[in-house]
């Protein structure tokens, strides 16, 4: 991949300019955003032991669970006598999935309060920890199980307030038990709470990358000048080349010798003083041409060959700086007319599907339509002044629709919501573990249905819809 990145010709070798490490770097680091393929297979590997962990009924975890760790679970097991290739990668896998794991509270059962590490905290910088003791006298064995209030399916304040300080208490209820499963995991650096391979390779490659990303954001540093490279609106050549003048990664004379190449240090141009990146951009006047009109040698315009330096001589006919100026502004106009074109061709779809959109769809924004064949039968604006958090407002945002419908008499009803998390969350809980309560929760309030069904509407609205049979 190195090779072809600093030349695709397979039968040149080119000169590798910069060391593949800080390529991987990402675009903000002064890197290019490549993967590293070694952080790559781990996050990929993990993914692999992220299913063993969620999934313990499949016929992987089964199998695995028979011949390695039979009498204990998967993050407790070890590698064991003569081992297989893939029970080896996996843990290596399970290496990485075990940085930012975090245990939810089910039936509180297999979690110890002090001894587990199963409070999330904010102050810590989201790192997960046991909670503080408050007494100086404490129940060792005490269990999750003993803290829950399992009738209002909630946190037993009253008991969390008795052994717990009060900044963790505030954690804790920001997350109630799913009493109706057992404990579970979940991966903390999502919040779907659902392990990914993309955040998979952001921590294996940042815990890999450590050192060198502390050596390359050292100050001074020019690497926020590199990442504003990207947002210029040029074409995509046009910012690898100035990327690589800022990163020293242009084939001039001066680089060359530093390389150990021996060459001619003046400028093949001008022959003036040395071959620089400041001296070819800034200084040299033939070389600046060449650069502003590296589009005229192409077989479009009649030349065989793209090299500027072996059609110099046609450079050096255009004596004159006033042409040399009207046809770089000539290719700068078109390009700036394409992009004026783009833009407006953007704007109007995005007027066309505002015009989509009704006049009832932006009146009822942030409520609820309750309607029956087109007629509507309630709107609100409900507010939630006691919820503290988002996530708790959307889950009595749901609870009161329901309790709506079923004041209406409706037993069989389709509910169409821009919650399209809670949505996934009900249908396939594996994916949303963070959402397990608020899944829960919902689905009990669902069984008071004949029928029901589900669907992730409009972004415009969120509304709810009676189904009539």
């Amino acid at each position: 991949m190195a090779n072809f990145w600093w030349g695709s010709d397979a039968h040149l070798r080119k000169i590798h300019w910069i060391a593949w490490e800080r390529l991987c770097l990402s675009k903000e680091s002064g890197g290019m955003g490549f993967r590293d393929l070694e952080a790559f297979n781990q996050a990929l590997l993990a993914k692999q032991a992220w299913k063993v962990l969620s999934s313990p009924q499949c016929l992987l975890a089964q199998v695995l669970k028979s011949r390695y760790f039979p009498n204990s679970n998967f993050l407790k097991a070890k590698i064991g006598d003569k081992p297989s290739y893939a029970w080896r990668s996996l843990l290596f896998g399970r290496e990485l999935l075990i940085k930012d794991l975090q245990k939810r509270v089910g039936d509180g059962n297999s979690i110890n309060v002090w001894t587990d590490r199963w409070i999330e905290d904010e102050a810590d910088g989201y790192g997960i920890r046991a909670p503080w003791i408050k007494n100086c006298t404490f129940n060792v064995n005490l269990r999750a199980r003993d803290l829950i209030d399992f009738q209002n399916r909630r946190w037993n304040v009253q008991a969390l307030e008795e052994v717990l300080v009060p900044s963790d208490i505030q954690i804790i209820i920001k997350n109630q038990p799913v009493t109706s499963k057992e404990d579970f995991w979940s991966w903390k650096l999502n919040k779907s709470g659902a392990y990914s391979v993309k955040s998979g390779y952001w921590l294996a490659f940042r815990e890999k990358s450590k050192e060198l990303r502390s050596w390359v954001e050292a100050l001074p540093s020019i690497n926020s000048l590199k990442a504003q490279v990207w947002k210029v609106q040029a074409g995509p050549k046009i910012k690898i080349f100035v990327w690589k003048a800022l990163s020293q990664a242009l084939p001039v004379a001066e680089l060359l010798s530093e390389r150990g190449m021996k060459c001619d240090e003046r400028c093949q141009l001008c022959g003036f003083e040395g071959e620089s990146v400041n001296h070819v951009l800034f200084s040299c006047n033939l070389a600046r041409q060449c650069w502003a009109l590296s589009n005229i040698p192409s077989p479009r315009n009649g030349f065989n060959d793209e090299s500027i330096y072996e059609n110099l001589d046609y450079l050096l006919t255009l004596s004159k700086a006033e042409e040399i100026s009207r046809k770089v502004k000539k290719e700068a106009d078109a390009w700036f007319l394409a992009q004026q074109v783009q833009n407006g061709m953007e704007e109007v779809e995005a007027s066309v599907r505002v015009k989509g959109a009704t006049k009832e769809n932006h009146a009822v924004l942030g409520g609820w339509i309750l309607y029956e064949n087109g007629r509507v039968l309630e709107h609100s604006r409900r507010a939630f002044s006691d919820v503290k958090t988002v996530g708790e407002a959307k889950l009595q945002m749901w609870l009161w629709v329901m309790e709506r419908m079923k004041s209406l008499r409706k037993k069989k009803v389709r509910f169409v919501s821009t919650f399209g998390d809670y949505v996934k969350a009900i249908e396939k809980p594996i994916f949303r573990p963070a959402l397990q309560y608020e899944a829960s929760e919902i689905k009990r309030e669902l069984q008071g249905f004949e029928a029901w069904e589900l669907r992730i509407g409009s972004p415009v609205t969120v509304r709810c819809a009676s189904l009539i049979a």
